[in-house]
């Protein structure tokens, strides 16, 4: 399933606005569950936001949470082994800023993955960023 949720433009106040994401997880849960599934691409979204909006439906512990729900985990954080909120490298340097950079994009896998051989990389800025703000989150999984 491809992701790119835009909720932070939506002319709703913060809590009514957002779950454009989570609405699409419960829309196809049955879907994603009948076999291996992979949801990926620009979220828009990071944890260390949820504190800004405690309880808004497009948090994305929320998002995380439900995903897990379906077994599913963020390739990057478990390849690097690190915590969300806690990214070492971004994905979006933010109006080609160096100094507004935020780690937005994910790559949802089943978990039994993980015990496949797997690579998790990201572009790097000097090559991409005369294309776009956000650099490629590659993962190459031998199946």
């Amino acid at each position: 399933m491809a992701v790119w949720d835009f909720h932070y433009r939506s002319k709703l106040p913060a809590h009514q606005n957002g779950g454009g994401t989570r609405a699409a997880i419960r829309h196809y849960r049955e879907f994603i569950s009948e076999g291996p599934s992979v949801v990926a691409g620009d979220f828009n979204n990071n944890v260390f936001w949820d504190k800004v909006h405690p309880g808004y439906a497009g948090n994305f512990s929320l998002v995380k949470d439900d995903l897990k729900s379906l077994d599913l985990e963020s390739a990057y954080h478990q390849f690097e082994n690190c915590r969300y909120g806690e990214e070492p490298e971004p994905t979006l340097y933010w109006r080609m800023s160096k100094t507004h950079v935020y780690h937005i994009d994910y790559c949802f896998v089943p978990n039994d993955w993980f015990h496949k051989r797997m690579q998790v990389t990201l572009g790097r800025p000097e090559r991409w960023l005369h294309f776009s703000d956000h650099v490629p989150l590659v993962v190459e999984v031998e199946m």
